[in-house]
Parts: structure tokens; sequence; C-alpha cells
């Protein structure tokens, strides 16, 4: 099987230059077993979780546990974890930490912000009478977990 050409090897004769740079590389994921209502629909169903429960049984016990889990990464590697609003640009907050900290490999802080996000919400459907999940929009607390690494710089996961 043939590569295919590089734009820049194909159409050689029309170009002046190249430069060869990037500012950033985003990458996202899904968790496919819970990536839509009816997926998600069907892990609860799998778990005994009925569809009422979501919220307490399910929804909820992640939240906390994910945040525990973050709190105890925090508490290790001794970074407070600051809570920002919408006006606060999360940029410039963790360039005035990287020019007092450093720009050594590691975890540079953590930013918490409440933001927009689609929300799964249990909802009656009224022509077959049963609950279901449903895609809503709503607010999440999401966390911003900085790090430098040696190799790519700086990096975030938004959880």
């Amino acid at each position: 099987m043939k590569t295919p050409d590089l734009l820049t090897e194909r159409y050689s004769r029309n170009i002046a230059g190249v430069l060869n740079c990037f500012d950033r590389l985003v990458l996202f994921g899904t968790y496919r077993p819970i990536c839509y209502p009816e997926a998600m629909s069907w892990q609860l169903h799998s778990a005994g979780i009925q569809m009422i429960d979501y919220e307490k049984k399910f929804a909820n016990k992640l939240r906390l546990d994910m945040s525990c889990r973050i709190k105890t990464i925090a508490a290790k590697e001794g970074i407070r974890i600051n809570h920002v609003n919408a006006s606060v640009r999360k940029e410039d907050f963790v360039a005035d930490i990287l020019a007092r900290r450093g720009q050594e490999p590691g975890i540079v802080c953590i930013l918490s912000a409440m933001e927009g996000c689609r929300c799964f919400k249990v909802r009656k459907n009224h022509k077959s009478g049963y609950l279901e999940l449903k895609w809503q929009p709503g607010k999440c607390l999401h966390y911003y977990v900085y790090l430098m690494d040696a190799e790519y710089g700086l990096c975030y996961l938004r959880i």
C-alpha cells in the first residue's frame, strides 16, 4: 500500500517556505462505555442500579470519589487546589505560579472551576411511561491538573 504524499511534497513548486512548530496540542478522550445516554443506561442496568437511583447511587458517588482522589493527589504533592472564577484566565494564573516555581517537571497546580457542561438527567419518557437518561445543559465542577512535562512542556488534564 502506497503512503500518501505530504502536501508539502505534492505542492513543493508552489511553496516558498515551511514553518515547523505548534502552539498547542489538544487531545480529547471519551470513555465509550458511558459516552451517550443509552450506553450509560446499559451500564446502570448491568450494575443493578435503577434509573431513579442514578444520581444518588452512581453519579454523586462518582463525583465524590473523583473529588477525593484529586484532593488526595494535591495533599500528597503539597499543592493547594485553587478555585478560579470565569473571569480569571487560567493561563495567566498558571504563568504566575511558574514564574515563582520554575520549569522543573511535575505537577504545577490544580485549579477547580464551575463550568457549563452537558449532563445526564433522569427524565420521564411520556410516550413509553418509563424513566430514561437525557442530555441536558448543566454546570459541573471541573478540575484542571497542570503539569510540566520534561518533553512536552506545560500540559493540563481537565476532569
